[in-house]
């Protein structure tokens, strides 16, 4: 499960994010209002969406799907077939139970550069706004330590062709994760938990 993440666009590494999109995002939660990248006539477009899908019968926002079996769900198969996107993120985090608390710990790519997730969008039956679910695959042997799912996680340069690829391909990418020795991790403070909490602190280590 991936339930935070985040963004650092001080280096955009050619992505066409929405210009006046220029502030670092170190804990974004599920209901927030942020960048995606869509495809529009065979070009990658910025928007902004919701992270988190209502659909009619549910009682909250889903926020994340399995990539192992997001075509064999009614609700998503369409959206994913017709509506995938990509969530540009720097890094995510999870959480791991130590002496009776839930620690939370950063991952990111051990060369600190962006990455993209990938997800599709659906919307809400009552408001009609965008609103996306991110995929999740199985977690590679750093993240499986603390968790056993992570982020279907794609290089910036093969990002494109997760948004082109025929439906069974794209999900053949999805399944497919980071490997252990691309990334790296750390211990970050409990104050993360809140989801306004946004300061820079939120992802810098602690012993």
């Amino acid at each position: 499960m991936c339930s935070r993440y985040t963004l650092n666009v001080i280096n955009r590494e050619g992505l066409p994010l929405p210009e006046e999109f220029d502030r670092p995002l170190f804990n974004i939660a599920p209901t927030a209002y942020v960048p995606v990248l869509v495809l529009d006539r065979d070009q990658v477009k910025p928007e902004y969406m919701s992270w988190g899908y209502r659909p009619e019968w549910a009682k909250s926002r889903i926020i994340n799907s399995r990539a192992e079996t997001v075509l064999e769900k009614p609700t998503f198969r369409g959206s994913f077939k017709d509506r995938r996107i990509l969530v540009p993120a720097t890094g995510f985090f999870e959480w791991k139970e130590e002496d009776g608390k839930k620690q939370p710990f950063y991952f990111q790519r051990a060369d600190g550069r962006m990455f993209a997730i990938g997800a599709f969008w659906g919307a809400d039956h009552e408001t009609a706004e965008r609103e996306f679910v991110l995929l999740t695959t199985q977690a590679n042997r750093l993240v499986y330590d603390v968790h056993d799912r992570m982020p279907a996680m794609f290089d910036l340069d093969i990002a494109q062709a997760f948004l082109m690829a025929d439906p069974e391909d794209a999900q053949a990418m999805a399944v497919l994760s980071f490997r252990s020795d691309e990334m790296i991790s750390h211990r970050v403070t409990r104050k993360m938990n809140w989801p306004g909490y946004q300061s820079q602190d939120a992802v810098a280590p602690i012993d």
